[in-house]
C-alpha cells in the first residue's frame, strides 16, 4: 500500500517545524545557559507544520523571522532596552503561516523564477 502523501507531508511538517525550533532552543540554552524560546513556540510551529507541510514550515520560518526582526528592531529602539528586551515569537509565527496560506506558493514561484 502507498502511504497517504498528505499524511506523510503532515508528519514531516510536524518534525521539521517542532524539531527546528527545538534544536534552536536547545542550542541557545547550551550556549547561553538560559532559556530563549518557550515551548509554546515549538508546539505552534509543529502544528503549523501539520497543517501546511514542510514547505509551509520553511516559508513560515523565513517570513516570521524577517517580520519579527523588523518589528523587534523598531520596538527595541523605541523601548531603549537593547537586546535585553524579550519579544514573543508566536505572533510572528502565526503571521508567517497566514502569509504562506494566502501568498506563499506564488511568492516561492516568483522567487525561483527570478533566480533563473
Amino acid at each position: 500500500l502507498m502511504p497517504d502523501i498528505r499524511w506523510v507531508d503532515a508528519l514531516i511538517g510536524i518534525l521539521a517545524g517542532g524539531g527546528t525550533l527545538l534544536a534552536i532552543a536547545w542550542g541557545y540554552q547550551l550556549f547561553t545557559g538560559k532559556d530563549g524560546m518557550g515551548g509554546g513556540d515549538i508546539k505552534l510551529l509543529a502544528m503549523i507544520g501539520a497543517f501546511l507541510g514542510w514547505k509551509g514550515v520553511l516559508f513560515t520560518i523565513m517570513a516570521s523571522s524577517l517580520t519579527g526582526t523588523l518589528v523587534g528592531l523598531v520596538i527595541m529602539v523605541r523601548a531603549r532596552k537593547g537586546m535585553r528586551l524579550a519579544i514573543p515569537f508566536g505572533p510572528f509565527l502565526a503571521i508567517g503561516a497566514v502569509f504562506y496560506i494566502f501568498f506563499g506558493p506564488q511568492l516561492i514561484e516568483w522567487y525561483l523564477y527570478r533566480l533563473g
